[in-house]
């Protein structure tokens, strides 16, 4: 478990970085949050079977905003450039594109 910082809110995730531990996400889960971890830049697609609606921020290697998007159960996204980090977010937040998460 880790913490990351939007906007003075510190919220904790769930770390997600390896194969196992990202293709589950937060499947079956209500009310926590994820952080997923890429070795590189990626375009995998989201989903949220068995899922909460979640808040999906993806950001680029230096932790900026490039889209965000609420994505309903039983949904999928791909965001539109490769991403480094992705965080799911159980309870939506307003942030815009190129804002800087700390974590």
């Amino acid at each position: 478990m880790m913490t990351v910082e939007i906007k003075g809110a510190i919220l904790p995730v769930k770390i997600c970085d390896e194969m196992i531990s990202q293709a589950v996400g937060l499947m079956g889960r209500s009310g926590e949050n994820a952080l997923f971890i890429y070795k590189r830049d990626v375009r995998h697609g989201i989903h949220t079977w068995l899922c909460q609606t979640l808040q999906l921020i993806y950001l680029d290697k230096n932790k900026r905003v490039l889209e965000t998007v609420i994505l309903k159960p039983f949904r999928t996204h791909t965001c539109c450039t490769p991403y480094r980090y992705l965080l799911e977010i159980s309870r939506p937040i307003k942030i815009k594109k190129g804002e800087k998460i700390y974590f």
